[in-house]
Parts: structure tokens; sequence; C-alpha cells
């Protein structure tokens, strides 16, 4: 998906290129052939310069049961630790969404799908007349006489003319006209960009070149006509006759497409001294699409650096794969800072949601997780889960946890699975569902503030502001059991740091 993201961004930012050097220095100088086959060179071109290459598969699974693991000791966090509202994580679901490049690529593609629709329902439409209406051949061509009252037009090696205009003195120049799209290969041109234009309906710079396409075609073919000895006053009044005629498909030349004021303008211009200066003008496109794929191929070496790294985690996840598990070691598998550190890390990083308060859920979760032989922590999984917010939430922490010192048995590094217990506990178990978050409880507590101390129990934790001004809190932290009592003497402490 990324790299269908980076060739889409590469691909607009050279058919942009191609659109601002023909709209500024190309059109106005170039003869109709030089101009098609800028633009039809220039959207080649784009293409294969945007190609950036490497599509990165093969994500390999790594495996491992979660029976027979080493217990960590149990995990404690309180209904004051914090919450997740529905609300923030609501918010932060909708942001990864929307800020995720995936999305857009989804409605690129959904969009993309009905143009391609909208393509093929005119190729059946040609192909399908083709194959059952009468041909006539007329001056050497193909004819397909249409009932209805529409413009003539070719497609390929057909042309489609109303049965009216048969009979009619202009048939010859209408003839002339179509036969120059055939000889030419327009209908090719015009299927090559409108397939163009599937893949990129978004860019304003393909629809612009698409109709500079359509219109080079037709200077071409006026000036065929013209170069057959026709009479330009009389073929300019034939294109005024038709010019109203009825609907045209995306993938067709017809006889009108204006608009009709450029075209016979372009019948009364010479040519003569301008290819030169055209060539020139062409020119330009060579130093802006070559400052381009130079930005291009350094964001492709910075590509191949992520590339790589890709690479090394799949061998790695590979190497996991084939990894030993063991449940016990001579050296255990220790988290940096020690078995406090670990303690101190959950108890501030895990969060009592807000959904689980509510609903008065609490009790122990049995999380599984295995800690590898260069200390990363991975195939976390819930052994026994609580609440669908908890078990989310215990997941987050422990796939957020540092890298450990890996365990070691007979002198190697190896990788060991821990299970560990996390008690989800209210501190008031009779508080009823939906009460006020800032109600700690009404069990008693010492309020430790700076080197100050206060004991609080029932409804006075709630007036916390009392003693200290919320906007001057530093931080808060609750200390319970062994900690607390060894600290404090007190089997519930709640610890505010002022701001200094």
């Amino acid at each position: 998906m990324e790299t269908i993201g980076s060739y889409l961004f590469w691909a607009s930012l050279y058919l942009a290129i191609i659109a601002v050097v023909y709209a500024v220095f190309v059109r106005k100088t170039g003869t109709p052939s030089q101009n098609r086959w800028f633009v039809i060179t220039g959207l080649s071109a784009s293409l294969l310069f945007s190609w950036s290459g490497h599509f990165v598969s093969g994500l390999v699974a790594a495996s491992g049961s979660p029976a027979g693991a080493t217990m960590l000791p149990e995990v404690v966090v309180n209904a004051s630790s914090g919450a997740y509202s529905g609300l923030e994580n609501a918010r932060s679901g909708l942001f990864e969404v929307f800020a995720s490049r995936r999305i857009l690529l989804y409605i690129i593609a959904t969009v993309s799908l009905l143009f391609l629709l909208r393509m093929l329902v005119s190729l059946i439409y040609l192909a399908t007349r083709i194959r059952i209406s009468k041909r006539v051949v007329i001056e050497g061509c193909t004819v397909l006489p249409v009932k209805k009252r529409v413009a003539p037009f070719s497609f390929f090696g057909c042309v489609f003319i109303p049965e009216e205009l048969l009979s009619g003195p202009e048939l010859k120049q209408i003839i002339l006209h179509e036969r120059a799209h055939i000889r030419k290969w327009h209908s090719l041109d015009l299927i090559f960009v409108e397939a163009l234009t599937v893949l990129f309906w978004f860019h304003p710079g393909i629809w612009y070149l698409r109709k500079e396409l359509k219109m080079q075609h037709e200077f071409e073919a006026d000036r065929y006509v013209l170069d057959q000895h026709t009479d330009k006053i009389s073929y300019q009044r034939l294109l005024l006759d038709v010019s109203f005629r009825g609907f045209s498909l995306p993938v067709t030349n017809p006889f009108n497409y204006p608009s009709l004021k450029k075209r016979i303008m372009m019948m009364n211009k010479t040519f003569e001294g301008s290819r030169k200066r055209a060539l020139i003008s062409m020119l330009i496109a060579i130093p802006m699409f070559g400052t381009a794929l130079l930005i291009h191929s350094c964001n492709d070496e910075t590509s191949k650096e992520a590339i790589d790294a890709e690479l090394e985690a799949a061998a790695q996840e590979a190497a996991y794969a084939t990894d030993v598990i063991f449940t016990v070691v001579e050296n255990p598998p220790g988290f940096p800072g020690g078995e406090k550190a670990r303690q101190l890390f959950l108890e501030e990083t895990l969060r009592y949601p807000n959904s689980a308060r509510e609903e008065g859920v609490q009790g122990t979760v049995f999380v599984s997780f295995v800690v590898r032989h260069n200390g990363a922590i991975t195939d976390a999984e819930i052994l026994r889960g609580l609440h669908p917010d908890i078990d989310k939430e215990v997941l987050r922490v422990v796939n957020k946890m540092p890298r450990w010192e890996p365990g070691e048995q007979r002198g190697e590094k190896v990788s060991v699975r821990f299970n560990m217990p996390v008690r989800f506990t209210l501190l008031n178990d009779e508080t009823p569902s939906g009460e006020s978050e800032g109600n700690l409880s009404a069990t008693e507590a010492l309020i430790v503030i700076g080197e100050e101390q206060f004991l609080r129990s029932g409804e006075a934790l709630n007036d916390l502001d009392e003693l200290i001004v919320p906007a001057d809190i530093e931080s808060v932290r609750v200390l319970r059991g062994q900690e607390a009592m060894d600290k404090y003497g007190h089997e519930r402490v709640i610890v505010i740091v002022p701001k200094e």
C-alpha cells in the first residue's frame, strides 16, 4: 500500500511537469504532430520514471505456545490510576484512520473503478456496434451507417456516419477527415490517455492533457484534409453544419470536436520556422524532469533503507518462528532496573478504562508474552480476559514495555515466556456505576503533598482542591500495599507533587 501511494505521488509530480511545460512553452510553438508526440511521450515518461520498483512481502509470523511459563508477581491497577474515556478512544481511532493514507488510496481506487467501468462500457458498445452493424466501403474506408443523429467519428479502422450524410456532397470531406484519424492511430492514443484518466482522475494535469491531445488530433486531421486540395472555405462550412450533432464517446474522435474557432484559426496558421523553436521549448522539460528524478532517487535511497529495515525485521521474525522458547532458565530475563522498576512502569502506564469503571468491572487479567534472546517483547496475548477495553489496555502496555535484559541458558541468550497477572480493582466496591470520576473512594487514605501529610477518608477524598489548587499539581501517584507501608506506614497513599 505504501509503494502504491509513493508511485501515485511521483507519477502525479511528473504529470504536473509535463502539463506545465506543455501549457507554457510547447502548445503555442509546436505543430499539431509535435504537440501530440510531446504529450504521448511525456505521459509515457511520467509512468516509467515514477516506477519505484520494490514491493516488500513475505511477513513471517512468530509462533509459540503460552502453556507453561514463568509467572511474574501481580500488578495492581486502582480506579484512581487514570481512565480512558470512550470519547478519547473514539477521537484517537478516528485520527488514526483519517491520518492513514490507506483510506485515501481506497477512495482513489473506488473512483478509479467507476471511470474504468465508463471506459469499458464505451469499448463494449463500440465492439458491439462494429459486430452487428452493416458495413459499406466508401473511398477505401469501412463505413458503418448510424441511424441516430450523431457526429461522425472513427474508431481504429471503422468510420461511423449518420445515414442522412451518406448521400450528401460533404461525405468525401468527412471520409478524408476520419481517414486521417485512422492512419495516424489516434484511437490508440485515446485508449492510452483514457487508461491514465482511470488511474489519475484526481490530477487536473491529466484532464488538461487529454483535452489537448484530442484537439491536436483534430488539427492533424484538418491539416490532412486541406493537404488533399480540399477547398478550405467549404470544409469550414461543413464543420459549422455538423457542430451541434449529438453525443460522443470518450474513446473516439468525433468530427465536430470543439472548439471550432481554434480549428479554423489553426487551418490559417503557417508553421514555417516554428519547428526548431518548438523543439527548443520541449527541451525545457529535460532539466525539470532531471531535477524531479534526482529528488526521487534520493527518496528511493531512503526507501531502500526502510526496505532493508523491513527485510531485517522479517528475517528477525523468521528467526523468532524457529526459536526455542524456554519456561525456566538458569538466568531469567529481567526488566531494566529490576522488579520495582517493572512494577512502577506498569502502575504508571496502565490506565483503568472508563467503560469498565462505569460498569463496575474489576478482577484479574492474565497476559502471556515472550522476552526474546535480544530482549524484545513479542507474542503478547490474553490468557484470561476480563473486559474488552481492559484486555486491550493490558496488551497495549505490555507491547510498550522496553527491551528486557535477555535470559541465559548455559551461557547463551535464549527466549523465555512469562505469564503475568494484572489485577484491576475499584477502591470502593459499593460505588455505584456512573458516579463521578473524581470520587476516589470512601476508604481512608494518606495524602502526601511535598513534606506535609494529611489523613482523609470518605467524601473528604473528593475535596483535595482544599489542600492544593489543581493547577499547582505537577503529578499524582497512588501507592498501595507493601510499597505504601514501607514508605509511609499506610496501606493507601496518594502522593501529590506540586509544581516548583
